[in-house]
């Protein structure tokens, strides 16, 4: 399964990397033929935000944290 994390505004430090992923596996254990995974930290003046999108067989799941 492929991971990608990626940020907008900020730097994505080894710390957060990390963190990101320790949770995402937590929640990628529970499906089976997950094909990738894509993780997005945007941080703007007013706010913070993560979008998580992860594509299976035939699935997209897509969350949002504003």
């Amino acid at each position: 399964m492929n991971l990608t994390i990626t940020g907008r505004g900020m730097k994505i430090t080894a710390p957060l990397r990390n963190y990101i992923q320790e949770k995402m596996a937590d929640v990628l254990k529970y499906f089976e033929k997950l094909v990738s995974a894509h993780v997005k930290i945007i941080v703007s003046k007013e706010r913070q935000r993560a979008e998580v999108i992860i594509y299976g067989d035939g699935l997209t799941f897509k969350a949002l944290q504003a």
